[in-house]
């Protein structure tokens, strides 16, 4: 194990017992040779609840054992995402260009969709809508109305329909376009936007969004046609200069910014998610994609490198409790 590497250490009670764990465990990583690895433990509470077997008190009792799980994970993403943004140990050094089921032409149409709804599920769950609604929320409040949005690579359109219908509770005009390179994804989406308003994630009000099949790096549509553009889990399925190209675009269709979201490559995240994915995960097609997606994503300052060649001031960060990287840009 290398010095610049960091142990992480969970730690449960006896607080005092888990130092000198934490104190061997960096002496044996060390090994002698050089200066040990930085060790960090984290201490869990216990929920003290009595011990019953009434339903509500158990569920509460399993709620609060979750949520300082939750706790501890998220202090550990932001010691190691923020403070050790460069310490990438293993297979996630170098970024790695692993086909994705999904962007091809593999299974059939209520596979894509199966696999569609996964995406939804986790970009529910684990943070993601709000990880890219949030900050274009605060935008669009600010701007003048009626505001336009382009979501790219749009899938089932999920975070399309949560806009359109935040926007109506909120009374905010709101026009909305999603676009995906996919024509079997468009037509997942139009299916989805169709189902009845008492499904889940329900359906836009006022049939609020616009399906458009497109390629993200050609987009046919004028100058300034849409006041903000939007992604979330898009760039990592591109190469470097096709980053470029696609910021560019969005740079020439936008009259006032653009927010988008993806997958950081650190083991952090990643062993987060396979903690939960099979949760959240039905489809093969999703479990096969999601190794591959972690390891074909950017890091933050890979990320900064390849938006400074395309906007004028990219502002690059990585959201929590999601561990999604966020970048944002405003010229308008």
């Amino acid at each position: 194990m290398k010095a610049n590497c960091a142990l992480f250490i969970m730690l449960e009670g006896g607080y005092e017992e888990g130092v000198k764990a934490v104190k061997k465990t960096c002496e044996s990583a060390g090994g002698g040779k050089g200066p040990a690895p930085a060790c960090f433990a984290f201490r869990a509470p216990r929920a003290t609840i009595p011990a019953t077997t009434d339903s509500l008190t158990l569920c509460h009792k399993w709620t609060l054992r979750i949520h300082s799980r939750l706790a501890v994970a998220s202090m550990i993403s932001r010691r190691c995402l923020t403070q050790y943004p460069q310490t990438v140990p293993g297979g996630f050094r170098e970024r790695q260009e692993h086909p994705e089921l999904l962007d091809g032409d593999h299974g059939t149409l209520a596979e894509v969709a199966e696999s569609l709804d996964d995406l939804t599920r986790i970009n529910t769950c684990l943070f993601g809508i709000a990880a890219t609604l949030d900050p274009l929320k605060r935008r669009v409040r600010a701007a003048p109305k009626p505001v336009s949005v382009l979501d790219l690579g749009t899938g089932n359109g999920h975070l399309a329909c949560a806009l359109a219908n935040w926007a109506f509770r909120e009374h905010i005009a709101l026009r909305l376009l999603a676009a995906d390179v996919n024509p079997r994804h468009v037509a997942v989406a139009a299916a989805e936007l169709h189902r009845a308003p008492t499904t889940f994630p329900p359906r836009p009000p006022r049939g609020g969004v616009h399906l458009l099949a497109a390629d993200g790096r050609r987009v046919p549509l004028a100058d300034n046609a849409v006041d903000y553009v939007i992604s979330s889990l898009l760039l990592h399925h591109l190469a470097p200069e096709a980053v470029v190209a696609l910021l560019r675009e969005c740079r020439r269709v936008a009259r006032r910014g653009l927010v988008m979201t993806d997958l950081i490559r650190h083991p952090v995240p990643y062993w987060l998610f396979r903690l939960v994915r099979p949760l959240l995960v039905r489809s093969p097609i999703t479990r096969h994609d999601s190794e591959a997606s972690f390891r074909r994503g950017y890091t933050p300052a890979e990320l900064r490198r390849l938006a400074a060649q395309a906007l004028a001031d990219p502002q690059v960060s990585v959201h929590l409790p999601s561990t999604r990287l966020l970048l944002t840009s405003d010229w308008g």
